[in-house]
């Protein structure tokens, strides 16, 4: 590290405070709920380690320079802040610091040479600022899309209270492991909850029942019947019938019905099917929409 160099970095952490300054008169975060003081402390202290990678091993500068950097972007990316936000800040500290470079050409005969390592200096950490930025960027947004779709996945098994200790659990869409997980795991939380004796499991909505999605269906009402719940198994419509009777899926185990309606007739539950405004038919079709 030569002499020049030194000077420069030495210069940078004298004046950090005038920079930060300077740098706040320039940029207006935009974003009442970031206090201004927390960001004018943390721009103080990236004028610390852009002085300090003039006077100290690099390596060791970048080392300080990552928890630092991790911390801060999970106080702003938790707020929202986009990557464009935090990077296009950027290039106006650099802008102050060449700034800064061209003064000390003229004023204390800095060679050019000198300056343009400086240059490459401040980058070293700039790009590593960006890089930690939007690493964690990506991987907080990815978390919170897999909180959304655990969110999604849990609204797509309702489960619905029908009268009594009867409660009908429709499922629409396709069954993967995942979501059979979702299933077991919700109905079982709600038929303990809700107390039932009852749960009919109406799988009209989905489109292909194979012997993967028969095992987990049939996974769901094992554990069921261990909890002295009776699930009744309804919407098999024609076509899928003959598919899980040629997959030689055994279903003489468990109540099945065509439709819903019959289900609820077996089990006593007697109403109008005339009278639309009452119809538990059409309070589940309105679930399911919702969900």
């Amino acid at each position: 590290m030569s002499d020049d160099l030194k000077l420069l970095g030495e210069k940078i952490i004298n004046e950090k405070e005038v920079f930060a300054e300077s740098i706040t008169e320039k940029i207006t975060s935009g974003r009442s709920y970031l206090d201004e003081e927390k960001i004018r402390k943390w721009r103080i202290e990236l004028f610390q380690f852009l002085g300090d990678i003039f006077t100290k091993d690099e390596d060791t500068v970048l080392e300080e320079v990552r928890p630092w950097m991790k911390s801060i972007a999970e106080s702003t990316v938790s707020f929202g802040l986009s990557i464009d936000e935090a990077m296009n800040n950027l290039p106006t500290y650099r802008s102050l610091l060449w700034d800064f470079f061209e003064t000390q050409i003229k004023e204390s005969d800095i060679s050019a040479s000198t300056v343009l390592q400086a240059t490459k200096n401040v980058d070293v950490i700039l790009e590593e600022i960006m890089k930690i930025y939007s690493r964690h960027y990506v991987q907080q947004n990815e978390r919170l899309m897999e909180a959304a779709q655990e969110s999604i996945q849990e609204l797509s098994v309702p489960v619905v209270p029908i009268a009594g200790n009867i409660a009908v659990l429709p499922i629409t869409g396709e069954i993967d492991t995942h979501r059979a997980k979702m299933v077991m795991e919700k109905s079982l939380e709600q038929s303990r909850e809700l107390k039932l004796k009852y749960l009919i499991i109406d799988v009209s909505g989905v489109p292909m029942v194979d012997t993967m999605v028969s095992h987990h269906i049939f996974q769901v009402i094992n554990a069921l019947r261990l909890l002295g719940v009776e699930a009744i198994l309804t919407g098999l419509s024609p076509a899928i019938a003959q598919t899980v009777v040629s997959l030689g899926v055994n279903f003489s185990n468990v109540k099945t019905f065509a439709t819903l309606q019959q289900a609820l007739v077996e089990i006593g539950i007697r109403y109008d099917l005339d009278t639309s405004s009452s119809s538990i038919a059409e309070r589940l079709t309105k679930q399911k929409q919702n969900t």
